[in-house]
């Protein structure tokens, strides 16, 4: 007897009820240029930001050599359309601290409580933290859709068969 499963089903990979709590779609349309929105994520708060043009062009001018992250990363390194920063907004999970967007010496994200500056890549710039804002597993689905906390596309039909004697 041969059966055909169909829609989602891998025998590696976790049931969908598990993969809908670690991963969510955000729709792009309603994030104007310039602005970030929050979404909250189990136990995190991510920050989508579609940066202007006038922002992303400073990024190139910034020496790496004064950024206090011990791995500093380029702008390009953090991001996969230019455009669009995705950053998990909270460094000290136990003071659960809220950054703030478009704010601090740099424009970028600040701790208004610890003083932690960032600039609009998410990079650490000032203050006693020395790791840049986590970069989350995301994906783009189209040009207004991203996927967070998935880190590659995944085909919508997925065919494994199954034989029983």
């Amino acid at each position: 007897m041969k059966y055909v499963i169909r829609n989602g089903v891998s025998f590696s990979n976790p049931i969908k009820d598990v993969i809908s709590v670690c991963e969510f779609e955000v729709n792009l349309n309603n994030i104007a240029s310039g602005r970030a929105e929050r979404a909250s994520w189990p136990n995190k708060e991510v920050f989508i930001w579609q940066r202007a043009a006038k922002q992303i062009a400073r990024m190139p001018t910034v020496d790496m050599h004064l950024l206090p992250d011990p791995d500093p990363e380029l702008d390009t390194d953090r991001v996969k359309k230019s455009e669009w920063l995705i950053v998990i907004g909270e460094y000290n999970t136990p003071s659960r601290c809220i950054m703030l967007p478009y704010d601090g010496m740099y424009g970028g994200f600040l701790c208004y409580y610890h003083g932690v500056h960032y600039d609009v890549s998410g990079r650490i710039r000032r203050g006693s933290v020395r790791t840049n804002l986590e970069v989350p597993d995301y994906v783009f689905i189209d040009d207004k859709t991203v996927v967070i906390g998935r880190k590659k596309i995944r085909s919508n039909l997925i065919h494994i068969e199954v034989l029983l004697s």
